[in-house]
Order: structure tokens, then sequence, then C-alpha cells
């Protein structure tokens, strides 16, 4: 099955799914789908270290260590520090991490013996922060298209998660309207929020610019928005 029939059915599925254990048997299916093992989910906390260790959604098989202090929680673990700082999804591999000593990682990642893994955030308007992160213990090698793809799947959960959580706060037009974008149209629109032009996106990936115009046209029709800036602000979440 392509990519593409993976994350569309995904998103199906999660936007079918009535209920809390429905909605995470949908996103289980969705990570696995995509090649990980296991997930964990978290939007609107207030610091970085919620963003792991107090998950709306999880299947990570190790307790979560909820005693750091969240001030240094930036400090101890590049993967909270880019649930803060990052704008686009990020695959990162085991290698990355081994020339950190091992009190600066957040353990369960490290317990999991993760060979890879690839973390979405999902920071709002309010400056709150979120990320959707996926673990695997079985591979390395996986194209940037699954980046993009995740980053759909996450998206999808959270338009659904405002009506099935109770605790989760209503999701924002805005943030539905990225749900909409099709993996082609958030490429592009991160290249947009990368400063490229229209011409220098259909270089970049083999497309006319025809064709980019044209996804340039849906990608503001579905985020109801008028330019590419506020296309981009809706997409780094400022």
């Amino acid at each position: 099955m392509s990519l593409l029939a993976v994350t569309a059915n995904a998103v199906g599925s999660i936007s079918r799914a009535e209920s809390r254990n429905e909605l995470s048997q949908a996103l289980k299916d969705a990570v696995v789908g995509l090649g990980f093992q296991t997930y964990s989910l978290a939007y609107q906390r207030p610091h970085a270290l919620e963003a792991v260790t107090a998950p709306h959604l999880t299947t990570w098989p190790c307790e979560q260590d909820g005693a750091s202090d969240p001030a240094s929680a930036r400090i101890r673990d590049p993967l909270l520090d880019y649930a803060v700082t990052g704008i686009k999804p990020l695959i990162w591999r085991s290698g990355s991490w081994k020339s950190l000593r091992k009190d600066r990682y957040f353990p369960c990642p490290h317990s999991f013996e993760a060979r890879a893994g690839l973390i979405v955030p999902l920071p709002d308007r309010r400056g709150r922060i979120g990320a959707i992160t996926m673990l695997s213990a079985q591979r390395e090698d996986y194209p940037e298209e699954i980046a993009e793809a995740g980053r759909i799947v996450a998206l999808a959960v959270l338009v659904r998660a405002g009506s099935l959580l109770p605790a989760a706060a209503a999701v924002s037009p805005a943030l539905a309207g990225l749900a909409k974008l099709s993996p082609r149209q958030i490429e592009i629109l991160d290249w947009i929020a990368h400063g490229k032009s229209n011409s220098e996106i259909a270089l970049i990936l083999g497309l006319s610019r025809r064709n980019v115009t044209y996804h340039v046209s849906e990608i503001l029709k579905k985020l109801d928005v008028t330019s590419r800036t506020q296309a981009v602000g809706i997409y780094t979440g400022r």
C-alpha cells in the first residue's frame, strides 16, 4: 500500500472514531502503518516536559518520568527541546543521541532502545506546547515523506480529540484547516515557510510552476486565508 493510501486510511479511521478507545486504536494503527511501534501524543501543555510526561494518548511501554524540574526540560533532552523550538516534523536516529550523557535523556526512548523516531511539534498560538512522538526499535531508514504523513495524522487526531477528550480544549478552525491539506500541500507550505517562491518550489519538487500555483491556491482556500504570510502563520503556530 502506498504512503498516500496509508495516510488517507489513517485519517479516515481517526475521523470515524466515536470514543477515546477507538481514537487511541486508530492512532495506534496509523503509527504502525507508518512503520513505528509506539507513540505518545500531548498538546496544549504549558511546558515541554508535559508534552511527553502528561500525554493525552500513548502506547509507550514504560513509566512516565514526571519528577523532573520543568524548567530544566529543554536542557535534559533534545527531543523535548525540539517540541519547543521545532517547526516541521523531524525524523531522528539513535546515533544523534549517542554523544549526550544518559542523564540528559528522557528515559523512555532510551529504555525502549529506540533506533529511530519521529517527532511532530504541535504548538498553538497561545504558546502552549504539544508533540506526537513515534518510536521504532526495528529500523532507522525512514523517507522524509513519513514525517509529513505523521504530521497529517497528528492534526487529524487533534481535530477529533476536540470532541472525544473531555479535558481537551477545542481545536481551532486553523488547526482543522491544516488537517485538510494533502501531503504534497504540507510539503509546499513548508517550503513557503522557508521563504521559497512558487518557481523555486517547482524546481525543488520537480513540478510545473502551474501545478505549484494550483496547490498554493488550494492551501489558502483550505486554511481560509488570503495570503501566504497568513498560511505560514497557521503552519508555524504563530
